[in-house]
């Protein structure tokens, strides 16, 4: 709703799993047309945590 409702850049990044082991995500909302820095503030949040994306840690397809 962010990005057609106020134009607003978007992404979704994996945060986690809950106690029931669901994935969770983390969604990076920005000013109007400041993609850059969403992108910026993604690539920071998987570089700190990138355990997040262990190929282990994915679900089976």
């Amino acid at each position: 709703p962010f990005n057609i409702a106020s134009r607003c850049p978007v992404v979704s990044v994996p945060s986690g799993r809950s106690r029931e082991g669901v994935p969770t995500g983390l969604s990076i909302v920005g000013k109007t047309y400041d993609d850059v820095t969403v992108f910026h503030v993604a690539a920071a949040h998987e570089k700190r945590f990138p355990w997040l994306d262990a190929p282990e840690r994915r679900p089976g397809l």
